[in-house]
């Protein structure tokens, strides 16, 4: 079994690499730029941008049979208050987020449909419920689940199998980013952000990025035609 795992080198990412390999897959593993990775190094690495087209050759060669599972674990932080916000942000934000999965999704789905096998976007709990401070990161999340439900209704009927990993706060360097955002847009320190937030998950920690890995590989490894998407937020968004 083999999986394609972006953001490989970010948190999540390298958590859903490390997950996937524990598991028995082989893992082609992708990013921007080579490591450092915060697990260990997967075996095999593709660099590059993922909307390039020199990137889609390259993971082409990496799997030229195709691949079973496709995660796309890539992203940025996209806080803000709205009045700050230029287009050109939010033009950022929507293309890491969401536009990059489209680009994603078209250089493996003929490998998918030849193989059976599964697409599992990571979008947020910020995809399932509006936050504040956070407006260029909800559109994007929100995006990316709605269209992920639509590539559902078009491609299950070809046998591949679509999963949203919808994340709660969980622990990487991307979150403190995020959380340093959101201070700065509410006039706060960065610990009273991070106080309330934890305060706010019912099982009484934020998320780790071992728990997403866990639940990436279970989406993928999910033997059902159905759209699942899948909070993991620790119960402070249930759907």
């Amino acid at each position: 079994m083999k999986a394609l795992v972006t953001g490989a080198g970010g948190g999540l990412g390298s958590a859903t690499a490390a997950a996937f390999e524990a598991r028995g897959w082989h893992v082609v593993a992708t990013d921007r730029v080579e490591g450092p990775w915060t697990e260990s190094a997967p075996a095999e690495v593709v660099v590059g941008e993922l909307t390039s087209p020199g990137w889609a050759t390259e993971v082409g060669r990496a799997a030229p049979e195709g691949f079973d599972a496709v995660v796309a674990a890539h992203g940025v932080e996209g806080t803000g208050a709205i009045g700050a916000l230029t287009t050109e942000r939010v033009e950022f934000v929507m293309a890491a987020n969401f536009e990059s999965v489209l680009a994603v999704h078209g250089a493996t789905i003929a490998g998918l449909q030849q193989r059976g096998g599964a697409f599992v976007a990571v979008s947020s709990q910020a995809g399932l419920q509006g936050e504040p401070s956070s407006t260029a990161y909800c559109a994007s999340k929100f995006a990316l689940r709605s269209w992920m439900g639509s590539r559902h209704r078009e491609f299950s009927r070809a046998g591949v199998r679509y999963r949203t990993l919808c994340p709660g706060a969980t622990v990487t360097p991307l979150l403190k980013t995020a959380f340093e955002g959101w201070a700065k847009a509410e006039g706060v320190t960065y610990e009273e952000i991070l106080a309330r937030r934890s305060s706010a998950v019912p099982v009484g920690r934020l998320g780790r990025s071992s728990d997403i890995g866990a639940a990436a590989v279970w989406l993928a490894e999910l033997d059902t035609e159905a759209h699942v998407v899948a909070p993991v937020t620790g119960g402070e968004v249930m759907r």
